[in-house]
């Protein structure tokens, strides 16, 4: 099988500005978001990196909801751009009021949401990728079933990586708060 190879050029994937910004803040997003998983949770770092992750998102999904050109209109991405956001922004929210109480259900719900925003990022990035590169070649049927099959299986992982990301959550609130005693 011959892959075409306009779709392994910068204009089949990139179209405009708008493009090219959505493209950089998805990589920057893809790229931080096993560090954030992975490093130690709230030291200055964590904060840092974290900050970049959010307005990282936050431009991904400005630049989503603003392109249009290749689909005409209103699409699937448009929509999970939509719920990317009903993910990150409790997460935002969550993270400032646990700055203030310091109630592990804060703390918890913004680690769950992060997650949640990850896997909004990592999945549109994957639908992108199958929907554009492989379906010219394998056929739009296959692409669908290739998507759906990913976010099936995937969908089953994140309820149990989530589920650990609020069991940190708790250890860490109940060891802060047995320290402060």
């Amino acid at each position: 099988m011959d892959v075409d190879p306009s779709v392994l050029s910068w204009p089949y994937w990139v179209r405009s500005p708008t493009g090219a910004a959505h493209l950089g803040a998805a990589s920057l997003a893809l790229a931080l978001g096993p560090f954030l998983f992975a490093r130690k949770k709230g030291d200055p770092v964590h904060r840092i990196l974290g900050a970049l992750f959010a307005i990282a998102m936050l431009g991904v999904n400005a630049s989503a909801l603003s392109m249009y050109a290749m689909s005409g209109g209103f699409n699937m991405f448009h929509a999970l751009a939509i719920l990317s956001l009903a993910a990150l922004m409790p997460a935002i929210v969550m993270i400032q009021l646990y700055k203030r109480s310091h109630k592990g259900e804060h703390l918890a719900t913004h680690a769950e949401c992060m997650a949640w925003a990850y896997y909004g990022v990592a999945g549109a990035g994957f639908a992108q990728a199958v929907s554009r590169g492989a379906a010219p070649e394998i056929g739009s049927n296959a692409a669908w079933l290739i998507i759906f099959a990913f976010f099936a299986a995937t969908w089953l992982w994140m309820r149990g990586f989530v589920r650990r990301l609020r069991a940190h959550a708790s250890d860490i609130n109940r060891s802060s708060a047995s320290h402060s005693r």
